[in-house]
């Protein structure tokens, strides 16, 4: 859950003797007006996690090629042929599955793929990731991002995002625990 990751973020922030970004399951009063100022660890915000999963360009995938190094995918989707799905960058126009967990029976281990120019693997596909931003268009949800194993194409493009509870084991939530998991990230000064 939202809840587990945050909990998680400050404990090891404890470990490294870092402050707490995160109080009674909310933004630290101290931090509510600035996330990133917080020294300790935390969840990415909506834009540290689209920038970091574009890589600095602008494309839906980071493939190092094209003319802003990333593309859009192609719809050639077929229900048993996910590599016939590329990268549409103007130059080698990889497969997705070169990047992207998707369309799967399960998540998969972190690294197996190609990492996009930042070096981060996972960025789509394999499973949804917490963001600390909440969602403007439903009251109480949590931004996830990056698309999961078992979703088609179109969860996968970096734009893409969906809301939902914090605590997914709420009489609210239906979706699977498998499918969702965190990253997180630091300020560094």
């Amino acid at each position: 859950s939202w809840y587990d990751a945050v909990e998680f973020a400050n404990a090891l922030s404890d470990m490294l003797g870092l402050s707490h970004c995160y109080e009674n399951n909310n933004v630290a009063p101290s931090f509510s007006s600035d996330i990133t100022s917080c020294p300790g660890y935390r969840l990415p915000t909506d834009e540290e996690w689209v920038y970091a999963a574009r890589s600095g360009t602008t494309g839906h995938h980071w493939t190092g090629e094209g003319a802003d190094l990333g593309g859009t995918f192609s719809s050639g989707y077929t229900s048993n042929h996910f590599s016939a799905i590329t990268i549409e960058d103007g130059v080698n126009n990889p497969s997705l599955a070169e990047y992207a967990w998707f369309c799967a029976s399960e998540s998969n281990d972190v690294a197996q793929l190609l990492p996009n120019g930042f070096g981060l693997y996972d960025m789509s596909g394999n499973i949804w990731e917490w963001i600390n931003d909440s969602n403007p268009e439903v009251d109480g949800w949590k931004i996830l991002r990056g698309g999961a194993w078992s979703y088609q194409t179109e969860w996968l493009a970096v734009g893409a995002r969906m809301g939902y509870w914090p605590d997914p084991n709420t009489t609210q939530g239906n979706l699977e625990p498998n499918l969702l998991g965190f990253r997180l990230v630091r300020t560094v000064n």
